[in-house]
């Protein structure tokens, strides 16, 4: 099942003249999870900021991983232009000559560089967040956890329902 969040922003500026500029975040695999954001979104680029200083802990977990973590990924953005983007999660990360590699884990809304299932090598520039499970519970997941957070107690539910993965708020 979809859960699509669409701004009442977006939905008003798409019958007037201008629209601000928005970036699209899938956040989850499969599709779970399509959002629509500002690119002036405080909260979400707070999230993005977060998760790129914290990313040698992602790198540390990768390269040194136990039995007990596991499903690492990362987000990486694609720029469409006029200020907007694509976040788009990858899956089965690894790391080859200290450059990150994965496989896209969500289907494409607007950009044309990536399709899912497509094995790419990522820019370090463009990771927007990252994830792994520890013991059955998120680590990182940053912009997830803002959207998360925005969704209603029914929506949070089905959401957590489906992602199966402990996400302590």
């Amino acid at each position: 099942m979809k859960i699509h969040i669409l701004s009442l922003l977006l939905l008003a500026a798409t019958s007037c003249n201008f629209a601000p500029p928005k970036n699209t975040y899938s956040d989850s695999t499969s599709n779970d999870v399509i959002a629509e954001v500002e690119t002036d979104d405080k909260e979400m680029n707070a999230a993005i900021e977060l998760a790129k200083q914290t990313l040698y802990q992602f790198k540390n977990a990768l390269q040194n991983q136990t039995a007990r973590q596991g499903a690492f990924g990362l987000k990486v953005h694609f720029d469409l232009g006029g200020g907007m983007g694509e976040h788009i999660w990858l899956r089965e990360v690894w790391m080859e000559n200290n450059e990150y590699f994965g496989i896209v884990d969500n289907d494409n809304l607007q950009t044309t560089e990536v399709n899912y299932n497509d094995t790419i090598k990522v820019n370090p520039d463009h990771i927007s967040d990252w994830m792994f499970v520890d013991q059955g519970k998120l680590v990182g997941g940053f912009t997830t956890r803002v959207l998360r957070k925005r969704m209603s107690p029914e929506e949070r539910k089905e959401f957590d329902a489906g992602y199966g993965v402990i996400i302590e708020d």
